[in-house]
Parts: C-alpha cells; structure tokens; sequence
C-alpha cells in the first residue's frame, strides 16, 4: 500500500514542481511513523541542496484509505512550497546573518 501511495503522490508533486518552477529538484516520499504533532507530512529540508523529500505518516495513509484525496492533494502541494520558503526560513532564523545574506536568499527565492 505504501508503494501505491508514493506513486499516487509523486505523480501529484511532479505536476505541482512545474507550476512551482521547482523543475530542477529531485523528488522523493519517504514513510517516517510519526511526524511532530500528529501531522500527515512534511517536508525535509536538505539545502542547498535541491532535493525535495516528503515525509509522510500513517495519518497520511488513513487519509488515503479514506479516500480524502482533495485533501492530501493540498497537503503534498503546502510541503511541495516548502523547497521554495524554507531557505529563507533558514536564513531569517539564523543567529548571526547579515543583510547581504538575507537580499541573497530573497533574490534566489524570486528568481
């Protein structure tokens, strides 16, 4: 079932990473048991790398059995931004960042 659900969500992704001009990063799914606060995915962050890894959960399954599509649909896109928010994210969050730092990442983030 898993491998069933990973194909169904890549093919989703694959669609997505277009749109989001995310055309050059490397997709995959991984299984992870629990995520923080009982969530169905999330995204692992691996910059600067551009490899875009989803996580996902047995509540994520359970939304899959149930056939609430619609709603993983949207869950897997809200993860699938995270490859464009989160070097930002990383940089604002540093302790010690410069300004120039912070222009970079905006600019890399509207390129």
């Amino acid at each position: 079932m898993k491998k069933d659900f990973q194909k169904w969500g890549l093919a989703i992704a694959q669609k997505y990473q277009k749109l989001l001009l995310l055309e050059d990063h490397i997709l995959t799914f991984e299984y992870q048991k629990e995520i923080s606060a009982g969530a169905a995915m999330q995204h692992l962050w691996r910059y600067p790398y551009k490899e875009t890894v989803i996580q996902y959960s047995n509540y994520a399954l359970d939304l899959w059995k149930e056939k609430k599509k619609d709603e993983l649909k949207a869950i897997i896109i809200h993860e699938l931004c995270h490859s464009l928010t989160d070097p930002l994210y990383g940089k604002a969050t540093s302790r010690y960042i410069s300004k120039d730092d912070m222009e970079d990442e905006r600019e890399r983030l509207t390129f």
